[in-house]
C-alpha cells in the first residue's frame, strides 16, 4: 500500500478487486481441468530457484 494517505482507499479497492479478479480466472481455470501456479515478479529473480518451482509444479501435474 501506498505510504501517503491520499489516494489510500482507490489502490485498496483496487488491489481487492484485483485479487478477487485473478481468483475468479484461477477458480474458471481449474473448474475446466487446468492446474494453476502463481508465480510473483519477486520469484523471478532467482533463476535456479524458479526453475525449481516449476519443475516441482510440472512433476506434481504428471501424476
Amino acid at each position: 500500500m501506498p505510504k501517503s494517505p491520499e489516494r489510500r482507499e482507490y489502490w485498496r479497492k483496487k488491489f481487492e478487486g484485483n485479487v478477487m479478479r485473478d481468483q475468479q480466472h484461477r477458480d474458471a481455470l481449474e473448474r475446466m481441468g487446468w492446474t494453476t501456479l502463481v508465480i510473483w515478479e519477486c520469484e523471478t529473480t532467482d533463476a535456479e530457484r524458479l526453475a525449481a518451482l516449476l519443475r516441482r509444479f510440472l512433476d506434481g501435474a504428471n501424476q
